[in-house]
């Protein structure tokens, strides 16, 4: 009899041991998110839809690569819509999912590294990306280029021509061609400047190129095919080396931050404006247009 009950309780022992573990890999599993939850507060997971149902939708998190099966009903999300979900303490309190990339948007993204391009000629992204940030103080060469493209930017805003002036064609040319053709200012390159004079050059060329477009519509028609939606290149390559410095130089990311913000207001710059300037990104990867999303929406 003895026996009997010490084999039950051995059996019982190890079906218990057994049913602790399984509930500790469940949880594991299925917590909610990796790392740090912040409790009543608002969290935020990127992921990609891979499947939806009545109630229900299946979400790959696009950092870790963790599944999600989430209580959710919207007949506007659909499967590889990349999304963002806002919850509180866990995924089972989901407040809102918001659609950032919608499948119909997939061509701009590609799950791809990027590649390295020699050509400087035929190049419209940004270099620099894959190389290492250098975001020190602007010097005194750099800070007079970052003058003459402010200055540049007074003399757009303040012609009053019917036409445009040959002036003011010169100036446009130069700036496209000293930013993405390898042209030499005061003999510096483009790609020679500090992260942080980058920014503030693309910021005065953005200005520009929306000056030029308001006042002479018609004037971009008539230039070659490489100075076409220059604006849309511009958008990239700046939000290319935001992303970036944002990464490395809490400094230079609060300057980038605060000149973006005055673009996309200046600018009026939307979300749609940004997701076709994607198409210029020098990392097409669904994480780099989330981290785009985030400077958008003021969330870095």
């Amino acid at each position: 009899m003895e026996k009997k009950n010490f084999k039950l309780i051995y059996i019982s022992v190890f079906l218990l041991l057994i049913i602790v573990v399984l509930v500790f890999l469940f949880a594991t599993s299925y917590r909610g998110l990796k790392g740090d939850v912040k409790k009543n507060s608002t969290n935020t997971l990127y992921g990609v839809v891979l499947e939806t149902g009545k109630n229900y939708i299946k979400v790959k998190d696009t950092k870790s690569d963790d599944m999600y099966y989430l209580q959710y009903e919207s007949d506007s999300i659909s499967i590889n819509d990349i999304v963002s979900i806002k919850y509180k303490d866990s995924m089972e309190k989901i407040e809102d999912v918001e659609i950032i990339v919608s499948e119909e948007d997939q061509v701009y993204v590609q799950d791809t590294k990027p590649t390295t391009t020699t050509s400087r000629v035929t190049s419209i992204t940004s270099k620099s990306s894959s190389s290492k940030t250098t975001t020190k103080k602007i010097d005194d060469s750099e800070d007079i280029i970052v003058n003459q493209f402010k200055e540049s930017y007074n003399l757009v805003n303040s012609s009053n021509e019917s036409t445009i002036g040959e002036k003011v064609k010169e100036k446009f040319i130069d700036i496209v061609d000293f930013i993405f053709y390898g042209k030499e200012i005061n003999g510096r390159t483009f790609e020679s400047l500090t992260t942080s004079a980058k920014g503030k050059v693309i910021y005065y060329a953005l200005l520009i190129d929306s000056k030029i477009d308001s006042k002479w519509p018609q004037y971009k028609e008539t230039i070659s095919g490489k100075y076409q939606d220059i604006k849309a290149k511009l958008i990239a390559k700046y939000l290319d080396l935001t992303t970036q410095a944002c990464k490395s130089d809490e400094h230079a990311c609060e300057n980038f931050k605060k000149d973006f913000n005055l673009l996309k207001s200046s600018l009026k710059l939307t979300w749609d404006v940004i997701k076709k300037a994607f198409s210029y990104a020098y990392d097409k990867t669904s994480n780099k247009i989330i981290e785009w999303y985030e400077v958008f929406s003021g969330k870095v």
